[in-house]
């Protein structure tokens, strides 16, 4: 009798130990993705250095080991071909790909502070980083326009040859693409079927190409 009052113990200290999961994961999130998530958000959290808590999206008073999990970004990737051969017409969900890595937000009194990276390891699962303040803080602000709520679901977009997170919104058609880095939002005029909260798909290949032949063009 008293062994399992001790067990009952043992797996309640174990609950309180864990931490706290977005009730409403993606219903397209592979279990084993988010089994990984929770399992190696605590560690993660409790390798942060003490006084290196605001790089890691924490304030000072912050306790991180009560952060939790929001609704992960399956990470999309444009490759440089598509970009340099694009052709008007070409709609977004025509030239992004699936990369293996997921981006679950770090969450903490409802606001995104971090980003713990999912990805699959010699066929396992398995929490692979945590950081990416600055990025959180523009999905933060992505996910509260564009709500999973209201309907909409953005997909996240890396562009990794010129160090870019863009998105797109594909309930707001096919057309429209959108840096994550403020500096680089579109300043052309926008045509009256885009979102002001958006920019086109064309504008925004155009500029990364001219990127990207500068990045070509630095390596000599």
């Amino acid at each position: 009798m008293q062994t399992k009052k001790q067990i009952t113990r043992i797996l309640v200290c174990m609950l309180l130990l864990l931490p706290v999961v977005s009730e409403s994961m993606a219903a397209d999130t592979p279990p084993d993705v988010i089994q990984a998530a929770e399992e190696g958000l605590l560690p993660f959290l409790r390798r942060i250095p003490q006084g290196e808590q605001e790089r890691f999206g924490f304030t000072k008073t912050d306790n991180p080991d009560q952060a939790y999990l929001g609704n992960p970004f399956r990470l999309h990737t444009i490759p440089p071909a598509a970009i340099s051969e694009y052709q008007p017409g070409d709609t977004a969900d025509s030239l992004i790909s699936e990369t293996r890595m997921w981006y679950f937000p770090v969450m903490l009194k409802d606001e995104f502070r971090a980003i713990l990276i999912v990805d699959q390891m010699n066929g396992q699962w398995k929490a692979v980083s945590l950081g990416r303040a600055k990025l959180a803080r523009q999905l933060g602000k992505v996910s509260k326009v564009w709500s999973r709520k209201r309907g909409y679901a953005p997909r996240l977009i890396a562009v990794f040859q010129v160090g870019e997170y863009l998105f797109t919104v594909p309930e707001k058609g096919d057309y429209n693409l959108t840096s994550l880095s403020p500096e680089k939002r579109s300043v052309k005029k926008r045509s009256a079927q885009t979102d002001s909260n958006l920019d086109e798909l064309s504008h925004t290949i155009e500029r990364l190409n001219i990127e990207l032949k500068n990045e070509k063009l630095s390596d000599y």
